[in-house]
């Protein structure tokens, strides 16, 4: 590594972890009641106080910075105005959810790693990109182009619009970077990701169903969160015919991220299983929840429901997120992130072909096509080199995954770390958290990367 740069970080590797405590002591948790957003504050008041505190970071340590409708912001040094080099983090997080050791947005340090949301996912590396811009800032090393940090603040939902909005509003876009949201070496495929519902709706009215004399009666199913985490709760509640609860079934899981479920433990899955064996009014939606077990509940492939597919960018998962029931109506919402050689049509056709009998509906609400880059090709592989040289890890080879980062919309961009593949990923998991080492270790690469791609 650039010896400058090396002398430079060790100055501040304790304003690091101070400045990453500070940043997940921000509660940004992107709002879904429009009510609770604005003009002001497009996806909430979290969202917008935590890009407001890398914009003022940015502005103490002498970056030029624009903030872009408080949607999205960039941080930015040098004097080539025509080409740059950057880096896309995200200040949003997902819901803490499940149980904690540590105060999820406390930002608290136990054993030399810093506890809370966000810690990995996305401000500990947004944190060490911003530092490792710095160090390169304050080297006056030559450059040849600029370095620009873009900082967005809806990035969980899956859409992306504050980025969308940044490339239809920035005058120059960098020409290649990396998005610090990933694996390392480098991730160099993410898979297609896909929402999908399952509805169902009883034929039979809320006063037939009441005239059925001394039965149970599924009164409502609630569970979940979000689409992109396994699911830490489940309930049922069951009722008489006069509207008195007469039992009430509650699941816990363990929360994992949507592309890695199986690090998780699914509540609503052990919530289905509990109850798909169970007789309730109504009928039919009795007899649709003892369908579900095979079709979802049983493996995280997606194989109950036929889009099982394995190619070079890795297997089908599928995370049952959301369940709900009220008045009559069932619906059953899902993550899938699907290998690049299953396409959205032909995963909707298995699936339609799948349900056919159980009296549910399959509809698609979100999607987002999957990318690919040659890890042969630049800027891959000078990103490759530079982890291999800072860390001595020959062993890990570039990687295929399913998540979801900025790379799927941002040409020249490819996600780099800071999650190791010898370890669980922390991402979107309970007591989340990073070492003050590796948060360090990670600026350092991120400082040597830039470096290269901008001198």
């Amino acid at each position: 590594m650039n010896e400058k740069l090396k002398n430079i970080l060790k100055d501040y590797k304790d304003e690091m972890t101070e400045k990453l405590q500070e940043f997940i002591r921000i509660k940004s948790v992107t709002e879904e009641n429009p009510e609770d957003c604005s003009e002001e504050a497009p996806f909430g008041e979290g969202p917008k106080k935590a890009m407001e505190f890398m914009i003022e970071l940015g502005k103490s340590k002498g970056f030029r910075s624009v903030n872009y409708d408080n949607m999205v912001c960039e941080l930015e040094f040098g004097d080539d105005k025509d080409n740059a080099v950057g880096t896309i983090g995200h200040v949003d997080v997902v819901p803490a959810g499940g149980n904690w050791t540590y105060h999820p947005y406390g930002g608290q340090i136990h054993e030399g790693r810093i506890y809370g949301r966000g810690a990995v996912d996305d401000k500990g590396p947004t944190i060490a990109a911003f530092y490792a811009a710095l160090a390169i800032k304050e080297s006056g090393l030559p450059l040849s182009r600029n370095i620009i940090q873009i900082i967005g603040t809806n990035e969980e939902g899956g859409s992306f619009p504050c980025l969308r909005h940044y490339l239809e509003n920035a005058e120059r876009i960098p020409s290649c970077g990396i998005v610090p949201d990933s694996y390392f070496p480098i991730c160099f495929s993410e898979k297609h990701f896909v929402n999908t519902k399952l509805t169902a709706k009883s034929s039979i009215d809320g006063e037939a169903v009441k005239s059925v004399g001394k039965r149970r009666i599924l009164k409502s199913i609630k569970g979940g969160d979000a689409l992109n985490v396994v699911p830490t709760w489940a309930e049922a509640v069951f009722a008489d015919e006069d509207g008195n609860i007469i039992q009430t079934i509650r699941e816990n899981g363990v929360s994992a991220h949507a592309s890695t479920p199986w690090q998780g433990e699914n509540a609503i899955a052990k919530l289905i299983e509990n109850i798909a064996s169970q007789s309730f009014e109504p009928h039919d939606i009795c007899r649709t929840i003892g369908k579900l077990p095979e079709l979802l509940c049983r493996d995280v492939t997606g194989e109950g429901l036929g889009i099982c597919v394995r190619d070079e960018t890795g297997v089908t998962t599928n995370n049952v997120a959301l369940i709900d029931y009220e008045d009559g109506i069932l619906s059953v919402s899902s993550n899938a992130r699907l290998p690049l050689s299953l396409g959205i049509e032909e995963m909707s056709d298995r699936i339609k072909k799948s349900i056919t009998g159980t009296g549910m509906s399959m509809e698609v609400t979100h999607f987002i096509e999957g990318f690919y880059t040659d890890p042969e090709s630049e800027p891959a592989r000078t990103l490759i080199e530079v982890y291999r040289e800072e860390t001595g890890d020959m062993d890990s080879m570039p990687y295929a995954n399913g998540s979801g980062s900025y790379a799927r919309i941002m040409k020249g961009f490819v996600p780099y770390g800071m999650a190791l593949q010898s370890e669980p990923l922390q991402f979107h998991v309970e007591d989340e958290s990073v070492s003050s080492d590796w948060l360090f270790k990670t600026a350092q690469i991120y400082a040597e990367a830039l470096y290269r791609l901008a001198k």
